[in-house]
């Protein structure tokens, strides 16, 4: 029998040759592209394919840190010699009678934000006169939290709702002091309480301002990124001690000591080694003392302590509805604007 090479005709025969020479080429093109030095081949696939991307260069060795870090000595951050850090540029410039104490808060607050950012949170604390800020707050939803600017008092007469206007007007600082705080967690809302004044010959009296009271006395604390943070259940308070006072909070960031815990720059009572719990009996009357901390009044009853534990790796949420704040706001300026005229 003939082989089947035999069986080819003289044609198919050429193009058989001519197919397997073709192969080779491709095969020593290929194996002469891979001995190149990589330097060349990046060139050739430049050459061959210019919109094709180049391949990544190899990393050289990585050099050593040289510049001093940051360090911790007795509980206080030292920075290194040289050029302070922008932040800390930022602290000097807005915040030069903060004390050690205050800028680590600040510090703490900041760490991370861009610093138009940064810059923008310290004047507007500044501004409302919330001091030291009570924790790092999380990126607020995209909503306007400017206050609107007061709008200038009457002041060329005293008429019969004079006195309302005012009333109306301290009712308005409340709000603008809610939206100023919205990014503070643990900071619990006011509103205020006004009440008909009483009429006069049968005219109407107006309104004034009783006083304020909270909106909220807290809720339900939600998951934290970190470990140290600890929060007390729905309605009770953990409780510090500052200057010999005793006041309460929702919750915060805990720093261990070597005598026991602070929290919001003050000492925490602790039951053991966790932050005690505590409740009373009217905590919407509890008094704003500063830095989202709150001091028991006769109206709002003692602090007792709770049969109940702090939750840790908890934080308390934000409670400031904003947009209802500025309705409520506008609602108010509205309405002295009606008397005023």
């Amino acid at each position: 029998m003939p082989d089947r090479e035999d069986r080819l005709s003289p044609a198919a025969r050429r193009w058989q040759a001519a197919y397997f020479a073709a192969c080779g080429a491709v095969v020593l093109a290929a194996a002469a592209f891979l001995w190149r030095p990589a330097p060349e081949r990046r060139e050739a696939f430049a050459a061959s394919d210019p919109a094709r991307p180049l391949p990544l260069a190899e990393p050289g060795d990585a050099l050593p840190l040289t510049a001093e870090l940051p360090r911790s000595e007795g509980g206080q951050t030292v920075l290194p010699v040289g050029d302070p850090p922008p932040l800390e540029q930022l602290l000097d410039r807005e915040l030069p009678g903060a004390t050690a104490s205050e800028r680590d808060v600040w510090r703490d607050v900041l760490d991370g934000l861009p610093l138009t950012d940064a810059r923008e949170i310290v004047r507007l604390r500044e501004r409302f006169g919330q001091g030291t800020p009570a924790w790092r707050a999380e990126p607020p939803a995209p909503v306007d939290l400017t206050a609107p600017s007061a709008p200038p008092r009457p002041q060329a007469s005293r008429g019969r709702f004079a006195d309302s206007v005012e009333a109306l007007h301290a009712a308005a600082d409340v709000h603008r002091h809610n939206i100023a705080n919205a990014d503070t967690l643990g900071f619990l809302p006011l509103r205020p309480v006004l009440e008909e004044a009483p009429a006069e010959g049968g005219v109407p009296g107006g309104v004034r301002l009783a006083g304020t009271e909270l909106a909220s006395a807290g809720e339900p604390p939600i998951d934290s990124a970190h470990d140290s943070d600890a929060a007390a259940p729905a309605g009770m308070f953990l409780a510090v001690r500052r200057g010999g006072e005793r006041l309460l909070t929702t919750g915060g960031r805990l720093t261990r000591t070597a005598g026991g815990a602070t929290l919001r720059g003050c000492e925490v009572v602790l039951d053991g080694e966790e932050p005690a719990v505590f409740r009373v009996p009217e905590p919407l009357s509890l008094e704003p003392a500063g830095n989202a901390l709150y001091r028991p009044t006769a109206a709002s009853g003692p602090a007792e302590q709770a049969d109940a534990e702090a939750e840790r790796g908890k934080r308390p949420p934000l409670l400031v509805d904003v947009r209802a704040e500025r309705a409520d706001l506008e609602g108010l300026l509205d309405r002295a604007r009606l008397l005023a005229d």
